[in-house]
């Protein structure tokens, strides 16, 4: 059974990046502070807020794809209560298998669609911004899923988190829109240039052969529950921040 989850604003900022907290606040409070948070995020939401790994990504071409499953069962098996947090495992895609539950596959973020594919004993994990929409990351990550489970495309299922909707706008034509599919995706207004990166992403998993796809409705520069770079950015203080996107196994339970 996979169990995604994001958090919101309440739960405070998911990252230990010091912009985001009082400048009071020592390197080692920051970290303190958070570790509580996490802890009391995997409360509400069923896991182990020390077993959440968040992939470092080194956001080239081509991508990285690493399947991290015996090696955090190792570490694990060798210290139970190591922070998994404190990793920082280069690459684009992160995928997880079935027989290692309750580690949490996650991103920080505020306004990129974080995209999670999963087949029945394997899930994966990719921070899609707009550049790396452009290059296809969503398709690299239905591919990374699909070789190592050997499933189907048309028997995946996808995932797009909380992210920038209708409000997303660029005064100019993005540099980063180089794919001939951003015709599809981005009106030019008289606001300026909307980008729908919802849809961007959705197109490239249904065109991959992905049909389980669903989406969460959450705009994140309108919604006041979620942390959003643009809205920050625009005049809007109180969006600075990051919440978090995760996934995980978790045992099914047993019924009589």
């Amino acid at each position: 059974m996979i169990n995604i989850f994001n958090s919101d604003r309440t739960n405070g900022p998911m990252s230990g990046k010091k912009d985001f907290y009082n400048e009071s606040l020592t390197r080692e409070e920051i970290i303190k502070d958070l570790k509580i948070r996490r802890k009391r995020l995997g409360e509400l939401k069923g896991f182990d807020g020390t077993k959440i790994l968040v992939p470092l990504t080194p956001a080239k071409v081509p991508f990285v794809s690493e399947d991290v499953t015996e090696n955090i069962r190792e570490l694990l098996n060798q210290d139970p209560n190591y922070d998994l947090w404190n990793l920082d495992i280069k690459c684009d895609v992160m995928l997880i298998r079935s027989s290692l539950k309750g580690v949490v596959l996650a991103y920080p973020v505020a306004d990129c669609p974080i995209v999670i594919v999963s087949a029945r004993d394997t899930l994966g994990i990719a921070h899609c911004s707009s550049q790396m929409i452009d290059k296809e990351l969503p398709v690299s990550l239905v591919d990374a899923v699909s070789k190592a489970s050997g499933a189907k495309d048309s028997e995946l299922n996808a995932y797009i988190g909380p992210c920038a909707g209708y409000s997303y706008v660029y005064e100019t034509y993005p540099y980063w829109a180089t794919h001939d599919d951003w015709k599809h995706f981005i009106d030019e207004t008289k606001e300026g240039y909307r980008i729908n990166l919802k849809n961007a992403v959705i197109s490239q998993l249904m065109l991959r052969g992905v049909k389980g796809v669903t989406t969460s409705p959450i705009d994140t520069i309108s919604d006041p529950n979620f942390y959003s770079n643009y809205a920050y950015k625009h005049g809007d203080e109180s969006k600075n921040g990051r919440f978090l996107v995760g996934a995980y196994f978790k045992e099914k339970i047993k019924t009589r």
